[in-house]
């Protein structure tokens, strides 16, 4: 029969290893490696002993710690550590030998959620909380007791993350993906990020490649690009009748902000209500507008004529570097873009970047003062962000204005016809400009604003994006919502504003005091049972081997009290050779394999209680 131990500590290895995976390539490649010794584990440990197979594994574990600390990158560097920790643990001992994997899987999920917010990241950790009570008990359990063990510590776990007091309300952090400023390497993680942004309907369908145009920014210090925040009230009019060629964009944010999310060349824009406002670098903000529509201009992309406002706006700062610029990025840019017109010098620019340098989600530049440079001459591999500020300053150094938007592209068709973005949609791309406009110029090769719309196929990640941001948004304000809305129902009736309902607040408090003392009878019970199980008198063998100490004790035999079992025996032994203390430490050495071992008690259950008859009614001795 499968110990229930062995699965439930299986488990929780195989989900925080399959977390670990997220952490980066590397650590995925090991965290595969791991679960695959996991699932094998029998035939590991069998070839395990072989000389070879130990030098097969020590260059296995050498190479990978070998990549994961070129990366520079802890998180990653740790993940692979704790997979390599894990076969090895798997390879040499039984599962079950120690509480090491269930070290392991709580500190490879304390590395995921340091690094990740990732919604399942929140399934591995559900999943260890319900294996957790069970891999934890030392004697073996049946499998009635340790399943409802478990379905008790989820609930006492979801229980505490509901009601523990929250001294602070939730941060209020952007989970859009879409920030007011750009910085390199900040994307990063974004990418990966399935929280939706908004959702779009474009009426009619277009055939082409879409943008969404949040800010546009351009100041940059070196590492970061920002706009100094500039408004004024504005009431756009749009024409009475549509061109034939205009399309009418409904946009609903999940999350309420300040940025006015367009597309193409805007001419109208109404919003729900909320006061509307425009920058001097033709964008629009509203303070909390949850909808809007657009009436907008082809082209959809990233070569739209940002014609807004009419207005160049401060071309000064369009064309502002870097006091401490290296002046190798102006020698490329001169060599690069030869001679012509503004345009014709930045599209040679963007050309260059597209097939000269690689895109890459993973950048490995973390901490680095000059990342621009070492995108431009070094490592020649970035996303969206790196050749987006790269075209911008190399277009500055021959005078050429041009800032660094930051929105999104693409998205997802639903069937219903509504495209929902999301933070993986994550874009940015430079305005210049050329010829009395600004104009958009996207360099960034491969995954880039010319990707269409791709039909609706959520993965299972999305599948638990929403309950996951409901989880990381629930604070003070949750909390004391939840509150009045129980304390209202207890009392009888509705909420009802700026009205406290203390007698259901009273019932409630009531009710959570109940409540605390049936928890602590219950854990008074179960945690001697997880955690010290020989204060537990169910066990037949532990209940055999006190019973046999119990009665050399009143004999007169009484070893030191620090001794473990199998030490106690053998001074008894030693102390009083004889029959009795043969047995018991022959009882010892079988607690020793039930409780270390594995043994099941109930099958040892008889051999225990002869054993404790033998010390008890030693056989006499022969006569002569």
């Amino acid at each position: 029969m499968i110990d229930p131990r062995w699965v439930a500590t299986g488990a929780s290895l195989v989900a925080a290893l399959g977390a670990v995976s997220l952490v980066g390539p590397v650590a995925s490649v090991a965290a595969g490696l791991a679960v695959a010794s996991l699932l094998g584990a029998g035939a590991v440990r069998q070839v395990a002993g072989h000389p070879v197979a130990w030098g097969v594994f020590g260059l296995v574990a050498a190479g990978l710690g070998l990549a994961a600390a070129a990366t520079l990158d802890v998180g990653e560097v740790l993940g692979v550590f704790l997979a390599v920790l894990g076969i090895h643990r798997v390879a040499t001992r039984p599962l079950l030998a120690d509480r090491v994997p269930i070290a392991i899987s709580t500190l490879g999920l304390l590395v995921v959620a340091a690094r990740r917010e990732d919604a399942l990241v929140l399934v591995a950790a559900g999943v260890q909380a319900a294996c957790l009570p069970v891999a934890l008990w030392t004697v073996r359990p049946r499998w009635g007791p340790a399943g409802l063990c478990s379905l008790v510590g989820t609930a006492a776990a979801l229980a505490a993350f509901v009601l523990a007091p929250r001294l602070t309300t939730a941060p209020d952090a952007d989970r859009t993906g879409f920030s007011e400023a750009v910085q390199l390497g900040a994307l990063d993680e974004l990418l990966d990020d399935p929280t939706l942004a908004f959702r779009a309907r474009v009426s009619p369908t277009p055939r082409g490649a879409l943008v969404w145009r949040g800010r546009a920014l351009d100041t940059f210090d070196g590492r970061t690009w920002s706009a100094p925040e500039d408004r004024a009230s504005v009431e756009v009019v749009g024409p009475r009748t549509l061109p034939p060629d205009a399309f009418v964009v409904e946009i609903e944010v999940e999350k309420p902000g300040q940025v006015v999310f367009t597309t193409g060349r805007v001419v109208d824009v109404r919003t729900d209500g909320a006061p509307l406002f425009t920058d001097a670098r033709s964008g629009f903000r509203a303070e909390a507008a949850r909808r809007w529509r657009l009436v907008t201009m082809p082209p959809l992309g990233v070569d739209a004529e940002v014609a807004w406002g009419e207005n160049a706006g401060d071309l000064a700062a369009a064309v502002a570097l870097p006091a401490d610029l290296d002046p190798r990025v102006a020698a490329l840019a001169r060599q690069v873009a030869g001679e012509g017109t503004h345009r014709e010098q930045l599209e040679r620019l963007a050309e260059h970047l597209r097939t000269s340098y690689v895109y890459t989600r993973t950048p490995r530049d973390r901490g680095d003062p000059t990342p621009l440079t070492t995108f431009l001459f070094d490592t020649r591999a970035g996303h969206c962000e790196y050749f987006a500020s790269a075209l911008a300053v190399l277009g500055r150094t021959l005078g050429i204005p041009t800032r660094v938007v930051n929105g999104y592209a693409g998205g997802t068709v639903r069937p219903d016809g509504w495209l929902e973005v999301r933070g993986s949609n994550a874009h940015a791309w430079v305005e210049a400009w050329l010829e009395g406009a600004w104009r958009g110029v996207d360099a960034t090769p491969g995954p880039s604003a010319t990707t269409p719309p791709t039909p609706w196929s959520p993965p299972l990640q999305l599948r638990f994006a929403g309950w996951y941001d409901t989880f990381l948004d629930y604070g003070r304000e949750q909390q004391l919502g939840w509150l009045l809305l129980a304390s209202s129902w207890l009392q009888g009736g509705r909420v009802v504003a700026d009205q406290v309902p203390w007698r259901g607040a009273l019932g409630l408090a009531a009710l959570a005091v109940i409540v605390l003392v049936a928890v602590r009878r219950v854990l008074g019970r179960t945690v001697p049972l997880v955690l010290d199980p020989p204060l537990v008198r169910t066990d037949p063998v532990v209940r055999a081997h006190d019973r046999a100490r119990e009665h050399l004790a009143a004999s007169g035999l009484r070893p030191p009290v620090a001794l473990p079992p199998v030490a106690a025996a053998t001074w008894a032994a030693e102390a009083r050779p004889g029959d009795d203390t043969t047995a018991l430490l022959e009882l010892a050495w079988l607690l020793y394999e039930v409780r270390l071992g594995g043994a099941d008690p109930r099958r040892v259950a008889p051999r225990a209680a002869a054993l404790a008859d033998r010390v008890s009614r030693p056989d006499p001795p022969p006569t002569r």
